[in-house]
């Protein structure tokens, strides 16, 4: 019997995961994801040979759904912050003095 979707598969390993409270994935949190990961492509590469790459993207997939779910059900995203926390903002232009249009842009942990 084919399988179209992970649905059917346990939860556990992704969801516990997705409940990192840091805006970084910390080394062992993307180790177990990691290793849910691997046990799904494991448990289904004999049903899907050679369609390890589709399986993978499944599961991503799967892992994206657990942690929009938390969002909207639990009120608390992946970083910890509940939906109305706002990660701290800040800009500063003409950085560099011969550069023209230098700019830092920050958002949390995100710099650009």
């Amino acid at each position: 019997m084919a399988r179209t979707s992970t649905s059917g598969l346990s939860p556990s390993a992704p969801s516990a995961c997705s409940r990192r409270t840091r805006s970084r994935p910390s080394p062992s949190a993307s180790g177990a994801l990691d290793a849910a990961t691997d046990a799904i492509i494991e448990e289904l590469s004999p049903e899907f040979p050679d369609r390890e790459r589709e399986i993978r993207a499944a599961a991503r997939s799967h892992t994206k759904k657990i942690v929009r779910k938390r969002i909207v059900e639990e009120g608390i995203r992946i970083d910890g912050r509940g939906p109305a926390d706002i990660r701290p903002l800040s800009a500063e232009v003409g950085l560099l003095p011969t550069a023209h249009g230098s700019a830092l842009f920050q958002r949390g942990d995100t710099r650009c």
